[in-house]
């Protein structure tokens, strides 16, 4: 039977199932989590994907994933004993999954999902990336190494990312843009490429999520493309800052 057909009646095809599920973990609703396991009780099966317009293969456990990477930072200020909290109770949901529902965590595969925050980069060269060749940007002293390396740091190609530190790339070379006397401004060097989509994916996760003002119902590609996009920009920026010398 085609899953088109048995949306209602397979329990792991049924996406109103899923979706309460999705909302429960989104949200870090622990008790919401465990009401549903009582009263409709989630199949293991439906740990392979989530909803039919999202990226196929993504995991529910993409969700908790995410959330350790996004939560694991030290925040200060005012969210600081909200984020603690909701460290806390990501990790009893975690729990649960690996207790109850023997579910394996893996690390996930950023650069072979398809999520719309790097894809579009894949096929690009150095000039559509850069603006320049890379004849023209090593005439002005930009060596291949840090050509390459912020290229793939575009591409969230971590493999590559790290290869290219390893071998003594630099993450802080000011090589995207021109300078702007007007406002004193530099090009962007890799770690203003990344810092700054996290600011952005940040306070939209803070105001909707972290916070708890709203509870996620609706528009669920957006607000886990965010989720997801943020962990892998955190964890793009946390590779950079390892092999940061300055």
């Amino acid at each position: 039977m085609d899953c088109e057909d048995c949306l209602k009646s397979c329990p792991n095809c049924n996406i109103e199932l899923r979706q309460k599920y999705i909302n429960a973990v989104l949200n870090i609703d622990v008790e919401g989590l465990e009401r549903l396991l009582k009263t409709e009780p989630f199949e293991r099966e439906m740990l392979d994907r989530l909803l039919p317009s999202f990226p196929k293969g993504c995991s529910i456990l993409y969700i908790i994933q995410c959330w350790e990477i996004i939560l694991a930072d030290e925040w200060k200020g005012e969210y600081g004993e909200i984020v603690e909290r909701r460290r806390k109770q990501n990790e009893k949901i975690k729990r649960i999954f690996i207790e109850k529902l023997q579910a394996e965590f893996n690390p996930i595969e950023w650069y072979i999902e398809p999520f719309y925050f790097y894809r579009k980069w894949d096929d690009d060269t150095v000039e559509d990336i850069l603006d320049k060749t890379r004849e023209e940007l090593n005439e002005l002293g930009f060596c291949d190494l840090d050509i390459d390396l912020y290229c793939a740091v575009c591409k969230f190609d971590f493999k590559e990312t790290e290869r290219l530190l390893k071998a003594g790339a630099n993450p802080n070379t000011n090589i995207d843009g021109e300078y702007d006397p007007e406002f004193d401004e530099e090009p962007e060097n890799c770690f203003d490429r990344i810092g700054r989509e996290c600011d952005g994916l940040e306070f939209a996760l803070l105001r909707d999520l972290i916070r708890g003002d709203e509870n996620v119902t609706s528009d669920y590609y957006r607000y886990l493309t965010d989720l997801v996009g943020l962990a892998a920009h955190k964890g793009m920026y946390s590779l950079l800052l390892e092999y940061d010398k300055e």
